[in-house]
């Protein structure tokens, strides 16, 4: 059973909305360009994919891999995880 602290905390996340977005101030540049496909919603999908695709891969990992699998699974593994954190950078 959660405790009361476990409770608040997870009824804050649930509840938390941003008090500001960021938005760059010259339509024109790169970072605003950026900043479009970043907040668009096919790109959240994007990463969502990952993520679930990262949670297979992991998923998939058994003591009987062979060579060939390990060293593929290692790869998309390293490539999913730098994929997700430049979304979280």
């Amino acid at each position: 059973m959660k405790n009361f602290l476990q409770k608040s905390c997870i009824d804050f996340a649930i509840q938390a909305k941003p008090l500001e977005r960021y938005m760059p101030k010259e339509m024109d540049s790169f970072k605003y360009k950026v900043w479009q496909v970043v907040v668009s919603t096919p790109f959240e999908y994007f990463i969502m994919i990952l993520i679930v695709l990262n949670t297979i891969l992991l998923m998939m990992k058994v003591r009987t891999v062979y060579f060939v699998q390990k060293k593929y699974f290692k790869h998309r593994n390293v490539e999913y995880r730098v994929l997700v954190k430049q979304d979280f950078s």
